[in-house]
């Protein structure tokens, strides 16, 4: 692992081009092959928090799922492998219960390493593997001596057990938040290896069936693509905003494992959530992170959550479709559906009062879809916000009570993703559909299925 050069001609992005059949026709076995022809691509491609480095997950064999980490030197055109999965690591076999669930709700199919980010202000790289968390400071050659273990999982059992699930830097990267046990825990990133104390933030859920701090429920997981169940507040991340669920009043449902050797001695129990029946009970709370002094014998936290109360709106039936921080970190800015899907409302929850406010609301007669488009601007004295109130969803500018200022585009064609703010030079950069058709007329029914990059 770590800053290992590609021999020339041998670049990871040539590796990545389909190898298809000769022949004019795909065999079967091509076709029925996992992962299908030409469907391999690099994933999970960022920027370096200077900008120097581009980073992915490629496969070396076009036809493999098994992911390793991949740099690009923006200066130098040098692409060089970062960290390689062990061998007969980060198999489809070696994924816990939890895992196995959190990736098939979030489609993913790839094995090795799966996943990896970047702190958002320091160059230090965090990548789940093995059952154990790693660091690396960077991807600029000589940095692999800086790959290194958090903690060994295997020497906190006061903490936690099982998979660490959904680890996350403060933007510092001094800090690494992850889920273990059904809570959310907390270590202080060290310079050595296994040197980091891994400690609680929130309590009530470990060993408890149908209850979990930290982790989106099914709903939000499956119907609502919100993969993750906790916040940590900008630059340090003082403050951890997490979901906690109550699912234990919903009877477990039991599925056919049909393709097992005793398929009746292998049956899964899920707490399924029927149409029209009971979804899980949602709370969203807010805990101090502490600091290293805060570690006692139970490693546990010495203070209870801020609670919200998020049913103004729609009442307590209702869903957690979004949540994020507002700048400063003094508030967070969340989004509630109502049960049926028709209203959404943002919220505004202050993280020091647990006082919750109605910034804005959307109706429709059917449905209101949702989306990731929310960026506050001007240190939150302003929002960009995607509405469709129009037919068609366009990017506006609200003040922070919820006024809509103007609109930032308009016409007979969709925003379909918010990709960044540059408030430094006045820039919105954006996927949406074409504007118009080539001639200048309008667009022709298949050319709504096209996406194009705009500022």
């Amino acid at each position: 692992a770590g800053g290992r050069a590609m021999p020339l001609g041998k670049k990871p992005q040539a590796s990545l081009v389909p190898q298809l059949s000769t022949t004019s026709v795909l065999t079967f076995e091509e076709v029925a092959a996992i992962p299908r022809p030409g469907a391999q691509g690099p994933s999970m491609v960022k920027f370096s928090p200077d900008d120097r480095y581009v980073t992915y997950l490629g496969s070396v064999e076009a036809a493999s799922l098994t992911r390793q980490l991949y740099v690009y030197d923006r200066e130098t055109g040098s692409t060089s492998l970062v960290i390689a999965p062990r061998e007969g690591s980060g198999e489809e076999k070696s994924f816990s219960k939890e895992e196995a669930l959190r990736r098939e709700r979030a489609r993913i199919m790839s094995t090795g390493v799966t996943e990896y980010s970047w702190a958002k202000n320091a160059c230090r790289l965090l990548v789940p593997m093995d059952g154990a968390l790693f660091v690396q400071d960077g991807v600029a050659e000589g940095s692999a001596d800086s790959f290194r273990r958090l903690f060994d999982p295997d020497a906190f059992p006061e903490v936690g057990t099982g998979p660490l699930l959904d680890a996350k830097l403060s933007d510092d990267g001094a800090r690494c938040f992850f889920v273990w046990g059904g809570e959310v825990c907390v270590c202080e990133v060290g310079s050595a290896a296994d040197e980091c104390a891994p400690r609680r933030l929130t309590l009530g859920a470990r060993g408890e069936e149908g209850r979990t701090n930290g982790l989106a429920d099914y709903c939000a997981q499956e119907e609502m693509s919100r993969y993750s169940g906790y916040w940590p507040s900008p630059g340090g991340g003082a403050l951890v905003a997490f979901e906690e669920v109550d699912e234990s009043h919903i009877p477990p449902f039991a599925i056919m494992n049909a393709g097992v050797d005793s398929p009746h001695e292998q049956n899964e129990q899920h707490r399924y959530p029927f149409a029209g029946a009971a979804n899980p009970k949602v709370r969203l709370g807010v805990v101090r992170a502490g600091g290293a002094a805060d570690v006692g014998e139970a490693a546990a936290p010495s203070e209870a959550p801020t609670w919200f109360d998020l049913s103004g709106p729609f009442g307590a039936d209702s869903y957690l479709a979004r949540v994020q921080w507002d700048c400063g970190g003094s508030s967070l800015l969340v989004q509630v559906e109502s049960r049926d899907q028709r209203s959404l409302a943002l919220l505004r929850c202050d993280a020091a009062t647990g006082r919750v406010s109605t910034v804005l609301t959307e109706q429709s007669d059917t449905w209101v879809n949702l989306h990731d488009m929310l960026a506050p601007l001007r240190g939150g004295e302003e929002l960009v916000w995607a509405s469709e109130r129009t037919g068609w969803r366009h990017l506006y500018v609200h003040s922070a009570d919820g006024a809509c200022l103007r609109a930032l585009t308009s016409g007979e064609w969709c925003v379909e993703e918010l990709l960044s703010v540059d408030e430094e030079r006045g820039h919105v950069y954006f996927m949406g559909n074409p504007r118009a058709a080539p001639d200048g007329g309008p667009l022709a029914a298949g050319e709504y299925t096209e996406r194009h990059l705009y500022r």
